[in-house]
């Protein structure tokens, strides 16, 4: 089971690549995130949460 920091500094690496265009990679990571976040903390937790909107960013196409 990964460590919640751990996971916090997972998103913020997607959230780079994000920025820098590279959406598959972060999108994998998201993903991951997502998921561990969800085992973890629970799917209502405000850092789940957050995951989950930094996973919305490539599909919607907006600017990171």
């Amino acid at each position: 089971m990964a460590h919640p920091e751990t996971l916090t500094t997972e998103n913020n690496l997607a959230i780079t690549l994000l920025r820098l265009g590279e959406f598959a990679e972060a999108r994998v990571l998201l993903e991951h995130a997502v998921k561990a976040r969800s085992r973890l903390l629970g799917s209502d937790h405000p850092d789940t949460l957050e995951a989950r909107d930094s996973l919305a960013w490539p599909s919607s196409g907006a600017s990171a």
